[in-house]
């Protein structure tokens, strides 16, 4: 499999916190050096984990080169999922579609993975991207604010597509 975006932080070994903000940090003043204007937006997908979508994980999986073996087990483990909710001596059941069970072992994977997609083409359009966990902050410098603008409704247009 190829490697995730570099762009990831959080959910990845050695790539903490500390190591986002530095990074950052880095890039600004960066711009700030070169007298550009600093455009600075910070996103949480909201519902992340529960709205993981199966299908675009295994797109992912493919685009991947995902080992025939691991893509069929990921396959196996979402196949036939359903919750079950019992309360007051009654007992509801729904199959679901998507979603990273949080605090399993997979899920921070799982959503890695998916996300890693609109990494890649959100970095065509933006400047400096990066992704923490389920947050992610877009930046865009220049030195006209009107382009910078621009730039930037046309890469939320992305996000939200």
């Amino acid at each position: 499999m190829q490697k995730l975006q570099a762009t990831r932080y959080g959910f990845i070994s050695q790539r903490g916190t500390e190591d986002a903000f530095y990074d950052l940090m880095t890039h600004i003043y960066k711009e700030l050096n070169l007298k550009k204007i600093i455009l600075m937006m910070s996103l949480d997908i909201e519902g992340a984990f529960d709205n993981a979508w199966w299908p675009a994980l295994e797109t992912q999986l493919r685009a991947q080169n995902c080992p025939v073996n691991l893509h069929g087990m990921v396959r196996g483990y979402l196949r036939d999922r359903e919750l079950v909710v019992r309360y007051a001596g009654e007992q509801c059941r729904k199959r679901t579609s998507k979603g990273c069970i949080q605090g399993s072992i997979a899920g921070p994977t799982f959503w890695n993975l998916s996300l890693d997609s609109l990494l890649r083409e959100i970095g065509e359009l933006v400047l400096y991207v990066r992704a923490f966990a389920v947050d992610m902050v877009l930046m865009f410098s220049g030195q006209l604010a009107s382009w910078i603008e621009e730039d930037a409704n046309h890469a939320l247009a992305r996000v939200h597509y």
